[in-house]
């Protein structure tokens, strides 16, 4: 369920963050752009769930271990997104296991590890290479 404010807590925290991006790293503004327009694509739970049901068809079958939660139609609306349950592992828990486990492969501590992420996506051409992915992505014509 979405809280009634939410949306616009986002977009405000959003515009702040473009204002110091503009001051300090003015070629990312774009990017930051680009991400604001799939972000905000997520407030819309019907359109979450015809993603929820696009995952399930599309990726699903090249996953056969992984399982998505299904949309429940009935009870879904703009503001409200109603999924099976799924037992299991979340995908986040997943994720903070990998960096967990990427972190100690290199000898480093997942602080250092987030650090080293932070200082290589200060590098322009990893910043280019981001900019092309979202575009890549073209979440702004959905």
């Amino acid at each position: 369920m979405q809280y009634p404010e939410t949306e616009r807590f986002f977009r405000m925290d959003f515009e702040v963050i473009k204002k110091i991006f503009g001051f300090t790293s003015a070629d990312m503004v774009p990017v930051l752009e680009e991400m604001e327009g799939c972000f905000a694509q997520e407030f819309n739970y019907l359109l979450e769930a015809d993603n929820l049901r696009m995952m399930i068809e599309k990726v699903g079958p090249h996953f056969p271990n992984v399982q998505f939660p299904a949309p429940i139609p009935a009870a879904c609306t703009k503001r409200v997104l109603t999924m099976d349950v799924v037992p299991g592992r979340s995908i986040t828990k997943i994720g903070k296991d990998m960096m967990v486990d990427v972190a100690k492969s290199k000898g480093m501590t997942v602080k250092e590890f987030e650090a080293d992420m932070r200082a290589m996506i200060k590098d322009p051409e990893v910043r280019a290479r981001a900019s092309g992915a979202t575009k890549v992505l073209n979440c702004e014509s959905n």
